[in-house]
């Protein structure tokens, strides 16, 4: 009976390690966008911000800004890819430049375990969206 009570208590105790485990992995895995937001004037029309939104994602998808982008932030040794070029090509798959409303949306589709690197290249496409739109980071 002892047998029996201590081989089902360790199959319990595996059947719950496996589903949290798996629970974990599949939470990992999941779409994690990560962007950042941009306010225009409430005066802006429209076909405004449909421009500035076009216009900064012909300049957020050139390969030379993209390669640079690549290099900076080391995505060939932290995705594994076998050169820079396949970090510029990853960063285009993954990247977005949505507007709604009054505010335009500026980032990178991701899965969540990848979302540091994520978050380091919105930070740089950051800097390049304020010298396109010329706005100015505030002072410190």
């Amino acid at each position: 009976m002892q047998r029996l009570i201590a081989a089902s208590l360790i199959v319990l105790v595996l059947l719950v390690g496996g589903a949290g485990f798996g629970y974990w992995t599949y939470r990992q895995n999941r779409e994690h966008p990560v962007f950042i937001t941009l306010q225009f004037k409430s005066e802006t029309s429209a076909a405004k911000r449909d421009e500035e939104a076009r216009r900064l994602k012909e300049r957020l998808s050139e390969p030379g800004f993209l390669l640079k982008v690549s290099k900076e932030v080391g995505l060939r040794s932290k995705w594994n890819l076998e050169s820079d070029e396949a970090g510029v090509a990853a960063i285009e798959d993954r990247l977005f430049v949505d507007v709604a409303g009054t505010a335009i949306s500026i980032g990178v589709h991701g899965k969540k375990k990848d979302r540091f690197v994520s978050e380091q290249i919105v930070l740089r496409l950051k800097g390049e969206v304020e010298n396109v739109l010329g706005h100015k980071p505030p002072a410190k």
